[in-house]
């Protein structure tokens, strides 16, 4: 159908019968300015007012299709021609309307996969993650302003049910774990989402050593290797291939109190030897660890845990002050249980001298520590 003509055609018969656009319009219960775009062509009437458009316009169904006056002897002819008309457009319009939807749907496949990507590869709308930071973050940026070597830098977050971080290193030797795996433990404290940085360095930056930090609002926590005396000295270890391998995935959820490997330090004098790299999980690390069987491997890795789950290390209380015990525990999610006076009962002078439970041990959060303090 030629949207043109009918509109000239709709146009020519109203002018025919002196009306303007206001009075069809009225008529029809339709705006002006949509009476205005029938007779431009822009669009035509709605499917709805055509038979009293025509009655309007004293003409027939077939006319209005076909845009002019019909003789009644072409009338069988334009039926045809208008029908076919009437059946291509309705094709072509839901052709371009399947084209119209084709596109909206790949458009947001696009848009689904884009977030996707975001989402995994940096970490956008998770919460309760470590990301790998890359050399173009400002953290990365600043690290190699303190050192010559590349150190592996990851970032976390987690939401206030988690209670403490601890970074833990495992040895192994020919693939066979040495038994390791404690490390030191950071409790956090606070309503707001914890985050913070995580930093494996090696060489001169620990002492050439290898260390693993990790840092938050709440403090700073550090574990370092006892590499291998060879190892340790560059005159010596000329023979040796090392080799730092850092996680491979760029976002990684956090689960409550699952160890995750974040980096491996390898060495080895066997050129046969086979560094593997990291795992998403500890023991798919461990078990390529194991099968690989390199000469030395160092494996960082790091735990949070909620509430549920936490486990606290206890710290030493010998010599210190009552209230400086109180705020120590309190700092690692204990609590103080019975308190024994010896020779006084003034909390001032008052110094622990002896804990219930052993330092270093690890206890659940939220456990009573009783004490017996003296004057120092």
């Amino acid at each position: 159908m030629d949207q043109i003509k009918i509109g000239q055609y709709i146009a020519d018969k109203r002018k025919s019968q002196s009306m303007t656009q206001e009075q069809l319009a009225e008529k029809l219960g339709k705006s002006r300015k949509a009476v205005s775009k029938w007779e431009r062509g822009v669009c035509l009437p709605d499917v709805s007012v055509y038979t009293e458009l025509c009655d309007i316009l004293g003409i027939t169904l077939n006319e209005f299709f076909a845009g002019e006056d019909i003789e009644p002897a072409d009338v069988a002819e334009k039926s045809e021609k208008n029908l076919l008309g009437v059946a291509t457009e309705g094709s072509n319009r839901n052709g371009r309307l399947k084209k119209i939807l084709v596109a909206i749907a790949v458009i947001a496949l696009i848009l689904a996969a884009i977030l996707g990507l975001l989402v995994k590869k940096e970490g956008y709308l998770l919460t309760n993650y470590i990301k790998v930071l890359d050399e173009s973050t400002q953290e990365s940026r600043i690290a190699e302003t303190v050192t010559t070597e590349s150190p592996l830098l990851f970032s976390f977050e987690v939401d206030e049910e988690y209670y403490s971080a601890s970074i833990i290193i495992r040895e192994f030797k020919n693939g066979v774990d040495n038994g390791s795996g404690g490390g030191p433990q950071l409790s956090f404290t606070g309503d707001d989402k914890r985050r913070g940085t995580i930093a494996i360095v090696t060489s001169t930056m620990a002492g050439n050593g290898i260390a693993m930090i990790l840092s938050s609002q709440n403090g700073k926590i550090t574990i370092e290797t006892g590499l291998d005396e060879v190892l340790r000295d560059p005159e010596k270890n000329t023979d040796y291939v090392v080799s730092l391998a850092g996680q491979s995935y760029n976002v990684i959820k956090i689960r409550a109190n699952e160890e995750i490997p974040l980096g491996a330090l390898y060495a080895s004098t066997r050129e046969e030897d086979h560094f593997p790299g990291m795992a998403k999980t500890i023991d798919e690390t461990v078990n390529a660890i194991s099968t690989a069987a390199p000469e030395y491997c160092y494996l960082f890795s790091v735990k949070f845990e909620t509430a549920d789950t936490a486990s606290v290390i206890v710290p030493d209380l010998t010599g210190k002050s009552l209230n400086s015990a109180k705020d120590m525990l309190r700092s690692y999610n204990l609590n103080l249980g019975n308190v024994t006076y010896y020779d006084t009962i003034d909390d001032k002078e008052a110094f622990v001298y002896h804990q219930s439970l052993q330092p270093g041990s690890r206890v659940p959060v939220g456990t009573n520590v009783d004490i017996d303090v003296k004057k120092k």
